[in-house]
């Protein structure tokens, strides 16, 4: 998580670290899109009318982050620009703190964030938890953070939008760890670490697969960390 800077859209072009085909992502790359935080004053973000306030993001800004991402077309009804620490956490409106988030996907999807972002509002509001720790939380693993602050995920749907165990993943533990049933972790720069790796221990997982195979379907690629 970063602090709030200023952000060109030649600097947002200069992410170009793009995929190199589209994929739809269900959690965001931590080095395109890290978040970013404009506030942590719970009177300042708690006030009615507080979100509405914030200057919307410009059309060149939206194109950029969707170009970063490498998806050339914005489909809306396939994604949704979202902040990775919600404007209602204090969150900044700049391009490190967007990202393309699916709304086909399942369970992970815009909609699921939504919730995930209104009950921390909530619980940050009331003093049950700072918003430092909320923003926090959601920059690192926004899944882990639904499943720290709201319980376990809902079961993915059995429809045609549904992605599968072998294109999502597991969600690691809260503590960066897998699970014993998906050992292999994966980066937020895509890459994924066996635990015969070099960094494997010290490495706090982002997303975590049952084999390489899964791995690899979901866009990762081994990590040269031998």
């Amino acid at each position: 998580m970063t602090t709030l800077k200023v952000c060109s859209v030649f600097a947002i072009l200069s992410l170009s670290s793009v995929f190199a085909a589209a994929q739809i992502p269900v959690l965001p790359d931590s080095k395109l899109t890290p978040g970013a935080v404009l506030t942590t004053d719970s009177k300042l973000i708690c006030e009615a009318g507080y979100v509405k306030e914030i200057k919307a993001v410009a059309p060149e800004i939206t194109a950029a982050v969707y170009k970063s991402y490498g998806i050339t077309t914005q489909n809306t009804s396939k994604y949704q620009l979202d902040f990775l620490v919600p404007l209602e956490l204090g969150g900044a409106s700049v391009a490190r703190n967007l990202w393309p988030q699916s709304t086909k996907t399942s369970p992970l999807n815009a909609a699921l964030k939504d919730k995930l972002d209104a009950k921390l509002h909530e619980l940050a509001c009331t003093g049950k938890v700072s918003f430092a720790d909320a923003q926090q939380a959601v920059s690192q693993n926004w899944a882990a953070a639904y499943v720290k602050y709201l319980g376990p995920l809902p079961k993915a749907a059995n429809n045609s939008a549904t992605t599968s165990s072998s294109s999502m993943g597991t969600v690691p533990l809260t503590n960066g760890e897998c699970p014993a049933s998906a050992t292999i972790k994966g980066s937020g720069n895509k890459k994924y670490h066996l635990p015969t790796g070099r960094y494997y221990k010290t490495l706090k997982a982002k997303i975590c697969f049952a084999t390489a195979t899964e791995a690899q379907n979901a866009g990762f690629v081994a990590a040269k960390d031998k």
